[in-house]
């Protein structure tokens, strides 16, 4: 049986959790290979609606694929493969597990088909790129940090990030 539709995103989000279990040059060819498996899946990608997924009452969309969802995949993921190889010195896992995630994200807002799936995404960009930076340590980084803690929870419980939620599962064409 044969797979419909990988996800690119999912290379990311996935190979960001191996990051840690490697180690040595290895590490370096990994964190590059993840990239080059995403670029490969773009490439094969055809335009569609895939990766339906039933949540409650609602159908997520993990996969709207059209000309600019590709165009903006393919620049995520060259510009991802860049700044890897840039950071190939990095050797704290934490940098790199969230930059992963924070990429795979990203490719996931590019290809959501739902509001749901959309707002999952940008959420998970949002911790990520929080902890890219806590990860410089310093204080008044931390502090910021902090304060980005506390307006990305604002966010969730003021009522228009509710709304949100509730139109969620319907798809970007019924808006």
């Amino acid at each position: 049986m044969m797979m419909e539709w990988i996800h690119p995103g999912l290379f990311f989000i996935l190979g960001a959790f191996l990051i840690p279990l490697i180690k040595g040059k290895w590490k370096k060819a990994y964190l590059l290979i993840i990239p080059s498996l995403a670029f490969i899946d773009l490439l094969l990608m055809q335009e569609g609606v895939f990766g339906r997924v039933p949540f409650l009452e609602y159908t997520l969309i993990l996969g709207r694929v059209d000309k600019l969802a590709l165009v903006f995949g393919y620049i995520f993921v060259i510009a991802a493969f860049c700044m890897t190889l840039y950071a190939l010195n990095v050797k704290e896992d934490g940098h790199h597990i969230a930059a992963f995630l924070y990429v795979g994200s990203t490719l996931g807002v590019v290809f959501a088909g739902d509001l749901f799936s959309l707002y999952l995404f940008v959420e998970i960009m949002a911790w990520a790129s929080l902890f890219l930076i806590w990860y410089r340590k310093t204080k008044a980084i931390v502090r910021s940090g902090v304060t980005l803690h506390h307006g990305a929870y604002l966010r969730w419980r003021l009522p228009a990030g509710r709304h949100h939620i509730a139109c969620a599962g319907h798809g970007f064409d019924s808006i």
